[in-house]
């Protein structure tokens, strides 16, 4: 996103609250787990001595798990306006005590940007003053269409793919799409959990990948499937720009939100179950020609759409400012 905002010219003085954490990973795992508990004041001082006197137009925090009340009212005392960006559902019990600080700081920031409806329902009832209901997105760098390398191709290369991470309800999902012989690799972490990993170790590519890489493995792919977190509540995600717009088949569940973005069946595919799932992936991989069709008209749609990094990150600072109403 600080990219996103210094390619539409901004000046961008970026400031990491996890470096506070970085290296050390009882101490992540206990802000994680315990919300910044015993260690906000450690991270709050990190953010003070970074930007020290500096004077700024707008503060824009990024996700915001680290980031105390006192600290957002030392950002406003030098940018006069507080902008918080959050992609997750900080109201759910997914993350256990995860939000714990974001939750007690949010009626602090001038503006809270949520992806999600039913998120910003929940901030609105909770007296947040003003909030911005925007677009999962891609960014218009890292997920243009562009050829895998011959090594990208060899780690990760498959006709299907999930790119992400383990959840419970996953394990089933893809122990059927490995039963039914789909060609596919489940690229990410922490898959060794799932109860039955047994019955698809065998299409596990473990291991962190970062933006760059989490690109290049969709890319490596012609069909990649998109499933959402049930924790989080989520009827879209941000795969659900960024797959299509790499000029990947878009494969995922079915909800009201997926189908107002794309016409299935030409512009992506949509599954309730598994096995239907399989059936998709099966029956499109038969078919070169309408494979290569669904891929051109998703990559269309998505530049329609136009739900892009550099649009959301304009439309957020604008909102910052008071240039664009809210809700």
């Amino acid at each position: 996103m600080q990219r996103a905002m210094q390619r539409r010219g901004h000046a961008v003085f970026a400031v990491d609250p996890y470096a506070v954490l970085r290296g050390n990973r009882w101490v992540t795992a206990w802000a994680w787990r315990t919300g910044t508990m015993g260690i906000s004041r450690l991270i709050e001082r990190h953010i003070r001595q970074s930007v020290g006197d500096g004077a700024f137009d707008v503060a824009f925090v990024d996700n915001g798990e680290l980031v105390s009340a006192s600290a957002v009212k030392f950002l406003r005392a030098r940018a006069g306006r507080v902008a918080l960006f959050n992609r997750d559902n900080p109201f759910v019990s997914r993350d256990g005590m995860r939000w714990r600080t974001l939750r007690t700081a949010l009626r602090h920031y001038d503006l809270y940007a949520t992806p999600r409806q039913s998120t910003a329902e929940i901030a609105r009832a909770a007296g947040v003053k003003h909030v911005l209901r925007v677009n999962f997105f891609a960014d218009e760098v890292l997920h243009r269409p562009q050829i895998p390398t011959a090594e990208e191709q060899a780690q990760f290369g498959s006709p299907v793919s999930f790119v992400g991470s383990w959840f419970a309800e996953r394990g089933p999902f893809m122990e059927t799409l490995a039963r039914r012989g789909v060609p596919l690799k489940v690229i990410g972490q922490r898959w060794e959990r799932a109860d039955n990993f047994a019955a698809f170790r065998h299409v596990v590519v473990p291991g962190y990948l970062d933006s760059a890489a989490y690109s290049a493995a969709v890319r490596s792919a012609e069909i990649a499937i998109c499933m959402l977190s049930k924790g989080n509540q989520d009827l879209q995600t941000s795969r659900s720009s960024e797959i299509p717009a790499m000029g990947v088949v878009l494969c995922a569940e079915r909800t009201a939100e997926h189908m107002a973005m794309y016409v299935e069946g030409e512009e992506a595919l949509f599954w309730s179950s598994a096995e239907e799932c399989a059936d998709l992936c099966l029956g499109l991989l038969a078919d070169p020609a309408r494979l290569a069709r669904i891929a051109a008209g998703g990559r269309r749609r998505v530049l329609t759409n136009d739900n892009w990094a550099e649009t959301t990150m304009e439309q957020i600072l604008l909102a910052a400012v008071g240039e664009v109403a809210l809700s």
